[in-house]
């Protein structure tokens, strides 16, 4: 155990001097060099995201909607002021396109002119997408394009936000009003509700007047019909006295006495015909106080053509009485006439034939009278039938009128009511209705310490290529004692640069966890692995430049370019293309760059067991290749002592 130890020893004692001993030290810093200069530069750039410098045009120009200005663009650039999310700078069009091509500026985002005007179009009916500028130049900074992404994402997302918590405020107004409307219109079928009960008790009123006034205009039909019976008879009478006096003028006897009864019966009918007229008079004014009482059947056809017809009986009746107790009159006058002055035939004659003409009219008026009567009975008959039918409806409508009542009030109630505050705060909800709560098993915090498994990795394997080209894989003189077993020989050769690159190891841990903050979760697990992988990969360069010489070395490095691609220490490997993913499982800085993980930021034991594993047992066989090696090289050919290839 003791013989390896010495064998390194005495290839360290090789160093002396000032040069080489310089030399030495720079292996021991060449870890550091790589991993934590790679580290520093990369280990929390979104942190000064804010120094980035974005040129931003405001070119929108103010709209005014329903009264009120809308300046989206101005509100846009002072979300943007608050946010200081990256390092706005608010300029003009000429001066972000001459930054954007000097590199001042790593792109622009320009606000258009009709940024409110389209915003604010929904509100007018006719909805357009509002549109923001981001310009770029990749001759800038690929990586720039990138955060552009983004950016415009979270712009995007914010400015939607904005317009759909404006939107939102403006529709819970409308359900404001909507709610207001259903209020009103609760008050109005309650209103309805009422009334049609009114109505109910009015159509019942009407129904019990219309069958009174039925009975009535039955009572006018009989009477009048018997006016007209006696009117009638009055003119046959008339009829017979008037041929009397006509042909025989000379029988004035005569002639007085049937001027006698003529006058006696025209009294008898003029009393009817008054009496006939003083009930049609009560049937006008019993339809009158029907339209008083109840003032909605007013309007009703029924009732107006009721009302019609009593007034024509009414007047008819009156006329005829009028005509009557003339009548009478005039034949109580030709009577005495007849009787006192039976000389004066011409005059007789003539007031014979006036009075019969009027007797015709007033049998003429008793028919039409009677007819009047007829129609009014028939049309109070339908009235009344119609009036049987109106307290059954009104009874629906009020039921009905009722329940649109309590259906608009319970409408209204499940409208939520709401002022401005509560709007605004219901908009905001509603324009960000989803919260994203997520959560991290294992943070790595910041970009650095996310990056630190690959950057570690690459620098403990950079060491085992420079190592060996200061120091020797094998001693010729070690080799050359046969006594010596290979495995000491081959570890003789292995460890001085196994046991620089620990110390180069530690020093690159100080570095990066005291310098950079690196604060692993196990500080123990992170040194061993360190340890134990600058062990493996020092074995493995040991054993390629022992095996190959020059060629080994290179060897190393086209590995290490081909694990920087297949390990997967910054991308997913599912993303890197089918060749890298099949050779990802075989390559050694997979196992470390997963467990360097778990001791850095948490994980699952069983990973980090599994990357020991396969570290340490690519250890052990490297070495025993190396001793195998060793054997064959005890043996010297021509190749060997001339090398195609010697570095």
């Amino acid at each position: 155990m003791i013989a390896p130890f010495r064998l390194a020893l005495a290839e360290l004692r090789r160093f002396r001097g000032r040069l080489p001993l310089a030399g030495l030290l720079f292996l021991l810093i060449v870890p550091t060099l790589y991993g934590s200069l790679y580290l520093w530069s990369n280990w929390d750039p979104y942190g000064k995201s804010g120094e980035l410098p974005v040129a931003v045009v405001n070119e929108d120009r103010p709209v005014t909607v329903d009264g009120r200005e809308v300046d989206a663009g101005a509100e846009f650039v002072r979300q943007l002021r608050a946010q200081r999310e990256l390092g706005w700078r608010f300029t003009d069009d000429a001066d972000a396109e001459d930054g954007l091509k000097s590199g001042r500026y790593l792109m622009i985002i320009r606000v258009p002119s009709d940024f409110s005007s389209k915003l604010s179009s929904p509100a007018v009916g006719s909805p357009e997408r509002a549109r923001l500028l981001i310009r770029l130049d990749d001759a800038n900074g690929f990586i720039v394009s990138i955060i552009a992404r983004t950016v415009e994402s979270e712009l995007q997302t914010q400015v939607n936000a904005a317009a759909y918590a404006t939107y939102a405020e403006v529709a819970l107004g409308g359900f404001e009003q909507v709610r207001r409307g259903l209020g009103e219109g609760a008050r109005g079928a309650q209103q309805l509700a009422d009334g049609a009960g009114e109505l109910r008790s009015g159509a019942r009123r009407l129904s019990d007047g219309l069958g009174t006034l039925s009975d009535g205009a039955g009572r006018l039909r009989t009477g009048s019909a018997e006016v007209s019976d006696g009117a009638q008879q009055l003119a046959g009478v008339v009829d017979t006295a008037a041929g009397a006096v006509t042909n025989g003028l000379d029988r004035l006897g005569g002639v007085s006495t049937v001027a006698g009864d003529a006058a006696d019966a025209a009294r008898q009918i003029a009393s009817g015909t008054r009496s006939a007229a003083d009930v049609s008079a009560r049937i006008e004014q019993q339809v009158e106080a029907l339209a008083q009482a109840v003032p909605d059947v007013a309007d009703d056809p029924a009732y107006r053509q009721l009302q019609q017809l009593a007034q024509q009986a009414a007047q008819q009746s009156g006329q005829i009485a009028t005509d009557t107790g003339e009548a009478a009159g005039r034949l109580q006058t030709l009577a005495q006439q007849a009787q006192t002055a039976a000389g004066q035939t011409d005059q007789l004659k003539a007031q014979v034939q006036s009075g019969r003409r009027q007797v015709d009219r007033l049998a003429d008026g008793a028919k039409q009278v009677a007819d009047g009567a007829a129609q009014l009975d028939d049309g109070l008959g339908t009235a009344a039938a119609g009036a049987e039918r109106l307290p059954p409806g009104a009874r629906k409508l009020d039921s009905g009128a009722t329940r649109l009542a309590d259906a608009l009030s319970s409408a209204q109630a499940r409208v939520p009511a709401s002022d401005p505050s509560d709007r605004a705060e219901q908009a905001d909800v509603l324009a960000n209705p989803v919260q994203l709560s997520s959560s991290n098993a294992h943070p790595a915090h910041v970009y650095g310490r996310g990056l630190a498994p690959f950057f570690l990795s690459i620098a403990l394997w950079v060491f085992g290529i420079v190592a060996y080209l200061m120091l020797r894989p094998v001693a010729g003189e070690a080799l050359a004692a046969s006594r010596l077993p290979a495995l000491t020989v081959a570890a003789g050769g292995w460890l001085p640069a196994g046991l620089l690159g620990c110390a180069a190891a530690l020093i690159l841990y100080a570095v990066v966890d005291v310098g950079l903050g690196l604060d692993p979760v196990d500080v123990l697990g992170t040194i061993g692995l360190m340890l134990l992988a600058v062990l493996a990969f020092t074995a493995l360069a040991d054993l390629l430049r022992m095996a190959f010489g020059a060629v080994g070395d290179a060897a190393m490095l086209v590995l290490l370019v081909i694990q920087l691609g297949a390990a997967g220490g910054i991308y997913p490997i599912q993303t890197a293309p089918g060749a890298l993913q099949a050779i990802h499982p075989f390559l050694p800085m997979t196992y470390l760059i997963e467990g360097f993980r778990v001791t850095i930021s948490g994980g699952q034991d069983a990973t980090l067991l599994r990357a020991v594993a396969v570290i340490a047992g690519m250890l052990v066989v490297c070495l025993a290749l190396a001793s195998y090696t060793v054997t064959r090289q005890r043996m010297w050919t021509i190749q060997r002592l001339k090398p195609d290839l010697e570095l």
